[in-house]
């Protein structure tokens, strides 16, 4: 067994493509080489005057898968199996037609619509059945394919049938697809329970609630702790205004006592002086 078929024995490894518009299924051996699944939330915006915001308001989410793998041939047969199959896929882009009654023109009779599977990475509603007799597009994704690349590996050569015709040993394939959703998503609620939350909301937004009336009163704590402690240093300093004065006043009043009692002093000594001075006068001179 070569290593491609080992590889596609388990059914999870091949992709499934099923065409509604040709009918079809076409599977490859999925040896993936890129893949991204983007989810888009699409909204509207409305600018208004002397708002600062604008008015948002939700469309739709759409859902896209970009994958690319390479296909490899082990012989001419299987080659010539896998360029049939991406010829297929390719002719499946185009819809299907039906004559118009009485008018004889052509009227798209089915757009490309497909079903994709590739094991748990794309993968549809698993009780959902399209076709009964292939489970792997069963459970898979509906949507369409807006483009297809396929190009040769031109590295790795061409098998060559009576000299005419080329089939690639391995090739490259990528596209893009747009998932359409089967059944509607997002979460359901009750009427009743709608309005409920419309109501708590409308009371959150006019009733401050328990955790900003908290918030409140520690403001307002602190405020008051603030003032107190504001008033109290006021006070501190007030008094020692006072007390500062006070002392102020004693000393003026000590130093001039002091300074009259150094003045009585002075004159007392003085006075001793001069009695003293006069009682030695010399005799006979008065």
């Amino acid at each position: 067994m070569n290593p491609k078929e080992h590889y596609s024995s388990n059914k999870e490894n091949i992709i499934s493509i099923y065409s509604f518009s040709g009918d079809s299924t076409t599977d490859f051996c999925a040896f993936l080489t890129d893949f991204s699944d983007r989810s888009t939330s699409n909204w509207s915006s409305q600018e208004i005057y002397g708002r600062m915001d604008p008015i948002h308001t939700y469309k739709n989410t759409t859902r896209k898968i970009s994958i690319a793998f390479d296909v490899p041939s082990y012989d001419i047969v299987e080659s010539k199996n896998n360029y049939n199959n991406i010829n297929t896929l390719m002719d499946a882009l185009y819809p299907t037609y039906s004559d118009s009654p009485g008018k004889g023109d052509a009227v798209i009779g089915s757009p490309p619509f497909f079903k994709i599977r590739f094991s748990n990475l794309i993968a549809g509603d698993v009780t959902k059945i399209i076709v009964a007799d292939n489970a792997l597009v069963n459970s898979g994704l509906l949507g369409w394919i807006d483009s297809i690349t396929f190009g040769p590996e031109l590295d790795s050569g061409f098998f060559v049938e009576n000299n005419e015709k080329l089939y690639p040993k391995l090739f490259k394939v990528s596209f893009t697809f747009n998932v359409i959703h089967e059944k509607q998503l997002g979460k359901y609620i009750s009427v009743k329970e709608g309005e409920q939350r419309v109501e708590e909301a409308k009371q959150s937004t006019a009733t401050p609630s328990t955790t900003t009336k908290e918030s409140a009163a520690k403001v307002n704590a602190i405020n008051t702790v603030g003032r107190s402690s504001k008033t109290k240093n006021k006070q501190k300093t007030t008094t020692q205004v006072l007390s500062g004065s006070t002392k102020s006043v004693a000393n003026k009043k000590e130093n001039t006592s002091k300074k009259g009692s150094t003045q009585t002093e002075t004159k007392t000594v003085n006075g001793k002086e001069a009695s003293q001075k006069k009682n030695n006068k010399i005799p006979g001179r008065a």
